[in-house]
């Protein structure tokens, strides 16, 4: 079965230089990091976050009982913000393009951490 899209995204007022993509990865890390941070600040929503991906005092077995089956635990929007103050942490460090020998292991690969969550929860950023 093929499918085909037909859809273009219209990207027409988005200007990329070839300066740009000397650092692409900075320059992307700019802007989705403005974005995280302002999403951060207005989002209402929150997807199933695994407690292998949090701290566990955020876990599911760590929260207040749940009011029935129809709710969420009371640590849920808690995993979801700590996800995306991870992805903000780990932009913040792209994009103040510091020099990656000097940088820790720890320090690597908690960005490294942070890229993996944004790339898990992509289809998440939504309001």
């Amino acid at each position: 079965m093929k499918v085909l899209i037909k859809y273009k995204p219209d990207t027409s007022e988005i200007k990329v230089t070839r300066k740009d993509c000397y650092n692409l990865d900075s320059v992307l890390a700019k802007v989705i990091l403005a974005s995280l941070k302002k999403f951060i600040k207005i989002n209402i929503g929150a997807p199933n976050i695994a407690d292998e991906e949090v701290p566990d005092r955020l876990s599911r077995k760590n929260a207040k009982p749940r009011k029935s089956e129809y709710t969420v635990d009371s640590n849920h929007f808690k995993r979801w913000k700590w996800v995306l103050k991870e992805m903000i942490w780990s932009f913040e460090q792209i994009a103040a393009d510091l020099d990656i020998t000097v940088e820790s292991k720890e320090h690597i690969e908690r960005v490294d951490n942070g890229l993996r969550l944004f790339g898990k929860y992509f289809r998440s950023l939504w309001l």
